[in-house]
């Protein structure tokens, strides 16, 4: 359920890489649109995002975004990985999965109307062509490759709790039982202490 999740966030990350990129690239007719933006009565068209507009929003926003997701989906893995039952397991799932949701209730909650309205307006970002990122992004967005890419995520998530002894419950009690004591390899204080 987790991996899922954070797949339809990477998955538009991904999108919105290759929109911004696409941008970034000459347009194919050589030409600047003479507008950047055309306002109709019931539609927003964004011709063209300025150079220095797509560069800022890389750097500022999608790259960040990027990182935050990656580092979402490992911390909650191993977050997970703490549950002692099944039960627990479903609950922290749910949970971790309300919590990549925030972002959308808090904009439901906080952006105004008018600007919610503009936004609705806005006609899908139509960038240049660029053949081989969007071969790629075929690739990587097939079905088939989605569900070999959360299997490796799960498997990969597996062997980590089996391989590595400070993620294993058993450990972490044994950790926890002696956190006031200084001896045994297995103490908290002698294995944060060195």
């Amino acid at each position: 359920l987790w991996a899922i999740s954070m797949l339809e966030e990477l998955h538009a990350v991904l999108i919105w890489w290759r929109v911004l990129t696409g941008f970034l690239s000459p347009r194919l007719d050589g030409l600047p649109p003479v507008e950047y933006v055309i306002c109709g009565e019931d539609a927003i068209d964004i011709q063209q995002v300025p150079r220095w507009h797509c560069l800022s929003t890389l750097l500022l926003n999608l790259l960040p975004r990027t990182l935050i997701g990656l580092a979402t989906t490992w911390m909650g893995m191993v977050f997970l990985m703490s549950a002692t039952s099944y039960g627990d397991l479903i609950m922290n799932s749910l949970a971790l999965t309300f919590l990549i949701t925030i972002d959308e209730m808090v904009y439901a909650a906080f952006v105004p109307s008018q600007r919610k309205e503009w936004i609705d307006k806005c006609k899908p970002l139509n960038p240049p062509r660029n053949a081989r990122f969007d071969r790629a992004i075929g690739c990587i967005l097939n079905e088939l490759t989605l569900f070999l890419m959360v299997c490796a995520f799960v498997l990969c998530a597996m062997l980590i709790a089996y391989k590595k002894p400070i993620y294993g419950n058993e450990d972490r009690a044994d950790l926890i039982t002696c956190i006031c004591e200084f001896a045994g390899p297995k103490c908290f204080t002698a294995w944060a202490l060195g």
